[in-house]
């Protein structure tokens, strides 16, 4: 009997939300592996080249990244039930929503993790789940004092992806809005084309449960204003799926188009514009390895215009809708056409991107630009190799020093003059309890790196290396 797959993967990563519901909901046998920073040094960076989760292992020893990737592949294995609808209104509409799920639902996803830090028991549990890629098993207190180094990337990134004060009101009126929508949607349907999931279910579940469903104050918002959207995500994360059909007559509900036409709306202008400066960057540069980011440029949100990084990925997978509504003739593209209307989405041409991965037997490393998240993951390197010093002893004062001046407080609204104690007493007790981590830091000796308690304690760059 074949072994069941390796997950690699972290419970609060964007992209592992994905798989992990793809695998629960086709019962492919699965045993999931927290990614510690051991794990990512023995396995994950030596065979897939890159140091990005999810990453599947299967019994038969190939090893697949890239959500996207991974589902097509398993695909191949465990066809049914299909998760890509046979007939073309409702394959392109999975796709559009899986495009629109990777690339546009990252902004609220992001903000509504990294915008509350005043919110304590919210942050305190992401930054304990950071803290993860130290050790499952290390003290909660330990896994915050570290999650505190591993989040910078992302947390410090928000200007980058453009949220910012400025578009942060418009962000959150989109959201709720799109939180209404989906909920009027699954009032009458479990999932977004009937009775089955499709890859645009499995797209959404990723921002919509590892962030904005599961972290403690946008899983509040959620059961609050969006209660069928919070039990699709339960639906959508059961361990006992019950996969139906998809809607016949490749019927596509009305409820849906208000997300098509402001996905239309507000999404592919900046695809376009991504389409565009990549061809500028590729004339400027014949030959050259596409690099994560390309410059920036202007978005619109809810009627304001802000400025963010241009990520090339996103043309890869816009790539995958325009390639299928290309490959349609006579009736059928007539149907798509019919059915999108006046938005003529399809017109934006792409230049096609070589193979987005290349493959040496058993192995799978990318070799093109990357997903916004994992560009973030990159970031560390800036950020931690800092931590570095010529022994580990000055490694673990570093980092010791460095995060005692990383305080939480730093990031949260002025308090009112009624609230001053309860603050003053909220930040005593953080510093004691970097004293107490700092102690368990520097304990240790020598490379073995380990607190009293017999922690293990890998280098603070080692996701990185």
């Amino acid at each position: 009997m074949e072994q069941p797959l390796k997950l690699y993967a972290l419970p609060h990563s964007y992209y592992s939300g994905k798989v992990r519901s793809y695998l629960r909901y086709k019962r492919i046998p699965y045993q999931e592996v927290v990614s510690t920073l051991r794990l990512f040094h023995s396995v994950i960076i030596p065979r897939t080249g890159v140091r990005f989760i999810p990453v599947i292992h299967t019994g038969d020893d190939v090893v697949v990244q890239d959500t996207t990737d991974i589902i097509d592949f398993l695909e191949q294995r465990f066809p049914a039930p299909s998760v890509y609808p046979a007939t073309p209104r409702q394959k392109l509409v999975s796709l559009l929503f899986e495009l629109y799920a990777d690339e546009w639902l990252i902004l609220p996803a992001m903000h509504y993790r990294w915008s509350f830090w005043h919110e304590r028991e919210h942050i305190n549990d992401v930054l304990e789940h950071f803290g993860m890629l130290l050790s499952p098993q290390a003290p909660r207190l330990l896994r915050r004092f570290a999650g505190k180094q591993f989040c910078k990337p992302f947390s410090e990134a928000l200007p980058l992806l453009g949220i910012t004060p400025r578009s942060i009101p418009a962000l959150e009126a989109n959201y709720e809005r799109l939180l209404d929508q989906l909920n009027a949607h699954f009032q009458r349907h479990d999932y977004l084309l009937g009775g089955r999931a499709s890859i645009g279910d499995f797209g959404l579940i990723g921002p919509l449960y590892a962030h904005l469903g599961r972290d403690f104050y946008p899983k509040a918002l959620m059961r609050k204003r969006a209660s069928q959207v919070y039990a699709w995500v339960e639906r959508m994360n059961s361990l006992e799926p019950r996969p139906g059909d998809f809607l016949p007559d490749d019927a596509v509900p009305d409820s849906l188009m208000p997300i098509l036409q402001t996905m239309f709306a507000e999404h592919f202008p900046l695809l376009a514009d991504t389409v565009t400066r990549l061809e500028a960057w590729l004339a400027e540069n014949p030959g050259r390895k596409i690099p994560r980011v390309i410059g920036r440029h202007l978005y619109t949100i809810g009627g304001v215009q802000e400025e963010r990084a241009v990520f090339p990925y996103a043309q890869w997978m816009l790539q995958r809708p325009l390639d299928f509504h290309r490959s349609l003739r006579g009736a059928e593209r007539q149907s798509v056409n019919a059915l999108l209307g006046a938005t003529a989405w399809w017109r934006i041409r792409p230049r096609r991107m070589a193979c987005k991965h290349e493959r040496a037997g058993k192995r799978t490393a990318r070799i093109h630009a990357l997903p916004v998240l994992d560009f973030l993951l990159q970031r560390q390197d800036a950020g931690l190799s800092a931590l570095q010093g010529n022994s580990a002893p000055h490694r673990r004062a570093e980092m010791a020093r460095r995060a005692a001046r990383h305080d939480l407080s730093q990031h949260r609204p002025d308090e009112s003059a009624g609230s001053a104690d309860a603050g003053r007493g909220l930040a005593r007790r953080q510093h004691a309890d970097d004293r107490l981590v700092r102690g368990a830091l520097c304990a240790g000796s020598g490379d073995s790196r380990r607190s009293p308690a017999g922690i293990f304690l890998p280098a603070a760059g080692g996701l990185c290396r």
